[in-house]
Formats: C-alpha cells, sequence, structure tokens
C-alpha cells in the first residue's frame, strides 16, 4: 500500500508539473507584439548605423549576414519562433506559404481600402501564431525596396549578387512588405 501511494503522489506532481496553462489569444497579441517590436527596433537601429557608417550598397551585404542572426537570438532570448515572411522577399528564407500569402493579400485589400491593418491570430496543432504586417513606413525603405529603376545602381549590383532571384523591389512608400510571424507552443 505504501509504494503504491508513494507512486500515485508521484504520478500527481509529475502530472501538476506538465500541465501549463494555454495561451490565450490576447496574450498572444500583446506578446507577439512586443518580440516584433523588439525585432523591428533592432534590425532597424543596426541598418540605420550601418547605412551612416558604410552606405546603403554596404548595408546590403550586413543585412544579408545579420538579420537572420538578430531574428534567431531575438528568438532564442523570447523562447518563441520568430521570423520575417513575405510574399515578395529578398531571400527565400523569407518565402510566406499559402495561408501566409493569403494573409498578405488580404492586407494588402485592406490597405487599398483604406481600412486600418490589425495583427491577427492563427491557432494551429499545438501553436497559436501572431502575424502583424510589416509597411515601408520610412523613405529609407526604398533605397533598397523601391522602384527599381529609381535605386542606385551600386545597390541594384550588390542586390543582384547576393540575391539572384529578388522580388523585394518595386515597393511604394506605405505598402505592405510581408509579415511579422511569431509562433507560441499552446
Amino acid at each position: 500500500m505504501r509504494l503504491f501511494s508513494i507512486f500515485f503522489l508521484s504520478m500527481l506532481v509529475f502530472a501538476s508539473c506538465n500541465t501549463r496553462q494555454k495561451i490565450s489569444d490576447e496574450e498572444v497579441l500583446e506578446k507577439g507584439a512586443a518580440i516584433s517590436g523588439k525585432l523591428l527596433t533592432a534590425l532597424l537601429s543596426e541598418l540605420t548605423a550601418e547605412i551612416n557608417e558604410n552606405g546603403v550598397a554596404e548595408a546590403i551585404n550586413y543585412c544579408a549576414l545579420e538579420a537572420l542572426p538578430i531574428t534567431h537570438r531575438i528568438s532564442d532570448e523570447e523562447g518563441v519562433v520568430l521570423s520575417r515572411v513575405s510574399h515578395r522577399f529578398r531571400n527565400p528564407l523569407n518565402a510566406a506559404n499559402e495561408a501566409e500569402l493569403k494573409l498578405i493579400e488580404n492586407y494588402t485589400h485592406l490597405q487599398q481600402a483604406g481600412e486600418p491593418l490589425s495583427p491577427v491570430v492563427v491557432a494551429g496543432r499545438g501553436t497559436k501564431t501572431f502575424y502583424s504586417p510589416i509597411v515601408l513606413g520610412a523613405p529609407l525603405c526604398l533605397s533598397c525596396h523601391g522602384s527599381s529603376v529609381e535605386i542606385d545602381p551600386r545597390v541594384m549590383a550588390v542586390i543582384n549578387e547576393r540575391y539572384p532571384d529578388d522580388r523585394a523591389v518595386d515597393f511604394n512608400l506605405g505598402e505592405v512588405r510581408g509579415m511579422f510571424k511569431v509562433e507560441f507552443k499552446d
């Protein structure tokens, strides 16, 4: 009987340790906004510093080498899977999947209709995913993502060398460029 009691108590403790509360959509929206904001701030500050120090062409090289490591560092710090996805990606690792393409298309339609763009939460197999639109909000963005005929030829040469299949040009200021994606275990 004593052995049964110890076993039962052990199982009860084990079960209570492994029981975690599911994350609510509100928590996903709040945490997702904070985490994607942290990534945006890190990328913009690093990129702006690199542009100011070495120019736009060199910033492309810097971004190619450092954007993913910065993203992975923040993912690890926050205990989530963090990424950027786009319908017109520069790095193929950032290509949106079919469902994400539909979300981006929806954001684009909302934007064209003058509607506000809000983050969304998508629930899936044991995860909840936060998506928030990335909108080109500063003229500096167009130095690398604007009209391909207006981008400095030296910058275009670096883009073409680094990203031979680049699709991330010919955007306009204020246009949806893609989405932040933050995956939480549910």
